[in-house]
């Protein structure tokens, strides 16, 4: 007799695959790499002379001229600076001596958070706006020095 073959059936399951959408960072950067392969085939050449900023072409600066050297500017009789300890200061040069010289105390009597007799005097007496300006940073009178310094490149001494 002949026999049957068991009937089996298995389930299979079917799943279904939703397409995902691209992320906004994968369609910004695919749009920007497009955007970059167009640039590059429709860009001409730069002059090799010129530099670029943001992609816009400017022509490289001439060097600065060097600025005119002014005459150093002397204080008079009364307009001379007297410090603490007797030295009579006219003009940036004999500052710079008598900060290279200074104790921190003395420079300390002359400046305070609330006023800075040198700076002061350099703006009135020897008219050097920016000389004041950068001396009423300092705190120490090596930095001062350091200031007066850097301003008396602009003189002639």
């Amino acid at each position: 007799m002949p026999t049957k073959k068991a009937k089996t059936t298995s389930k299979k399951t079917v799943k279904k695959t939703v397409a995902k959408k691209p992320s906004a960072k994968k369609v910004i950067k695919k749009a920007a790499a497009k955007k970059k392969v167009a640039k590059k085939i429709t860009t001409a050449k730069k002059p090799a002379s010129a530099k670029r900023t943001g992609g816009k072409v400017t022509p490289k600066k001439a060097p600065k001229a060097p600025k005119a050297k002014k005459p150093l500017v002397k204080a008079r009789g009364a307009a001379c600076f007297w410090t603490r300890d007797g030295l009579i200061l006219d003009n940036l040069l004999t500052l710079h001596k008598a900060f290279s010289a200074m104790s921190e105390e003395e420079f300390s009597f002359h400046v305070s958070k609330e006023k800075n007799d040198f700076a002061d005097w350099v703006e009135q007496v020897l008219e050097d706006v920016d000389c004041a300006t950068a001396l009423r940073k300092s705190r120490k009178p090596h930095t001062a020095a350091t200031v007066v310094v850097r301003h008396l490149r602009y003189y002639e001494v």
